[in-house]
């Protein structure tokens, strides 16, 4: 798995678990994603407990996925039709370890919620 794969699972992970809990729309938003990088699922088994440590900007160190990453990142925080507040939290954290502004976290916000809206 490459740095940024690694960096992108981490950060779902991250999302998913906010709130202590996975629910089956979060579940299956990572599985689709794990599968499109071609990533062994067994390699995620345990995940969620390793690289707490994990240095995204290091990982990510350009702007363009970095965005990527973060637009992946708030459609797990919405794949369910609700953002909680430890969502919004990691979100926002997350945003701002990658350098990510508060205006252009909005504007990603609003790029995915867009995007959400016109594939249903």
């Amino acid at each position: 798995m490459t740095d940024e794969q690694k960096a992108l699972v981490h950060g779902l992970l991250l999302v998913a678990w906010a709130d202590n809990t996975v629910n089956p729309d979060e579940q299956r938003f990572f599985n689709l994603v794990v599968q499109q990088l071609g990533v062994d699922p067994g390699e995620m088994a345990g995940r969620r407990h390793q690289e707490r440590e994990f240095d995204l900007t290091l990982a990510l160190p350009d702007a363009g996925p970095r965005r990527e990453v973060m637009k992946l990142l708030v459609a797990m925080a919405m794949v369910d039709g609700t953002v909680n507040a430890p969502e919004v939290r990691v979100l926002t954290h997350l945003a701002h370890h990658l350098q990510i502004g508060d205006d252009e976290l909005e504007r990603l916000k609003s790029d995915v919620l867009e995007e959400m809206e016109t594939s249903l």
